[in-house]
């Protein structure tokens, strides 16, 4: 055997421009095909880390089927949220207020409402109140969007925090004090501020549509005990994220042992899942059927450049098989230099790819993120190693290796059947 691969070098060496054709056609396929394989592969992330997202998020909810849910307090909350089986979990109200004496962002859009005939007058908001249990009981300040930067999470509802570009504009800094006019009874809060926090969120709440209530900069930062007797909230949380969604049934069972009554059960929203599931999946198919005519153009064009180098060569198989070599051992001189080509086109493509696979990566996982996704899902998206990873360097040897045996079995099988006399015949 070593003496045909040995034999099979010398063949390569002294064909430079054939061989040269092949393997530069070999590389290629093998460079589209680890191009393909590392999209399928990170599309199969997104999609599992999608499911894992969109399975975990739970809430509790009545047994009924009817999806209400249980009034909860803080003190619930947070012996609840003390769970090795959570990721992170989400629990804070939103209100719209008014802002008093402060330069908004985009306040230059902002017009008062006219107050309705017969009705206690009421300027419009221009600014949206949350009311966070903890610095961590919301998304944006779980992954990183929201930082602290000076001060600390408020410890009592006479405090607050401001964005360091509201408060930058306004000259405010920590000690200083906000005024906001909340709900229809129009009651005046005073807030000292406890901290400010950096915010990288995105701005808009709706796109191209400038006003200050509708700027994420403009939010106030209050704990939850300041909005806990409010029922008409704009906007609530009340939800858990599993570190994996297929632990339900456990983490279920811990709330019943710390208290949840029976007659409420933790789920998922189906709905909301199915709807994400179906997106990521439009995807993975288009993936997949990239990745399907890659590897179909890639055999296709080996196996004809191969079929045309292999029929040049029915002189010499007409000679190695009249001197007694077994068709067995001509296949294998011939997969030789096949391989060898092939190894180095691996090598090559390995070498490519540690430049090519992280803008690659970035650029999936960049149309993801623009659907604009949850801050945890985000997240886990971005946490995807962009670096060529060994499981697709050993996918494409074993990839490569069946379009080498693929694209040149039929046209090795179509010689080694002709009788090397009539070879030899038809060359004469």
């Amino acid at each position: 055997m070593m003496y045909l691969v040995r034999k099979a070098l010398r063949n390569l060496r002294k064909n430079k421009i054939r061989n040269a054709v092949v393997f530069m056609m070999l590389f290629i396929a093998i460079l589209a095909s680890m191009v393909s394989l590392t999209l399928f592969n990170v599309t199969r992330r997104i999609y599992a880390e999608t499911e894992n997202y969109y399975a975990g998020e739970v809430t509790i909810a009545y047994g009924d089927g009817s999806g209400t849910a249980p009034e909860l307090s803080a003190d619930q909350w947070r012996l609840y949220a003390d769970s090795a089986y959570l990721r992170s979990y989400a629990f804070y109200k939103c209100m719209p207020v008014v802002a008093v004496g402060l330069e908004l962002i985009d306040g230059e859009y902002y017009t008062e409402e006219s107050p309705g005939s017969g009705q206690k007058a009421m300027s419009a908001p221009n600014a949206r109140v949350y009311a966070l249990l903890d610095e961590q009981s919301h998304d944006d300040f779980s992954y990183g969007e929201r930082t602290i930067i000076r001060g600390s999470f408020p410890d009592s509802a006479a405090e607050c925090m401001l964005s360091s570009e509201l408060a930058q504009r306004n000259g405010l800094t920590l000690g200083d004090t906000v005024t906001f006019i909340l709900g229809r009874d129009q009651s005046e809060n005073t807030l000292t501020i406890s901290g400010i926090y950096a915010d990288s969120t995105v701005e808009l709440r709706q796109a191209n549509h400038r006003s200050p209530a509708l700027n994420a900069r403009n939010d106030i930062i209050v704990p939850y005990e300041f909005l806990e007797g409010f029922d008409d909230a704009m906007d609530a949380a009340a939800s858990f994220l599993l570190k994996n969604a297929e632990e339900l049934n456990d983490f279920q069972e811990e709330l019943y042992a710390k208290g949840l009554p029976k007659s409420c059960v933790v789920q998922y929203d189906t709905t909301r899942y199915n709807g994400a599931i179906a997106e990521i999946s439009g995807m993975s198919k288009i993936v997949t059927l990239f990745f399907s005519i890659i590897a179909l153009m890639g055999t296709s064009v080996v196996f004809l450049i191969n079929l045309f180098a292999l029929r040049e060569r029915q002189y010499e198989i007409g000679v190695l098989r009249a001197v007694g070599m077994p068709k067995t051992k001509v296949v294998f001189l011939l997969v030789s230099e096949m391989m060898v080509l092939a190894s180095a086109g691996i090598a090559l493509a390995v070498i490519a790819g540690i430049f090519l696979n992280p803008p690659v990566v970035a650029y999936m996982m960049r149309l993801e993120i623009n659907r604009e996704l949850p801050s945890a899902l985000k997240s886990a998206v971005n946490g995807i190693n962009s670096a060529l990873s060994p499981i697709v360097v050993l996918e494409l040897i074993a990839s490569t290796g069946l379009l080498v045996l693929l694209s040149g079995s039929a046209t090795i099988a179509s010689i080694v059947r002709f009788d090397p006399t009539q070879i030899l015949a038809e060359r004469n």
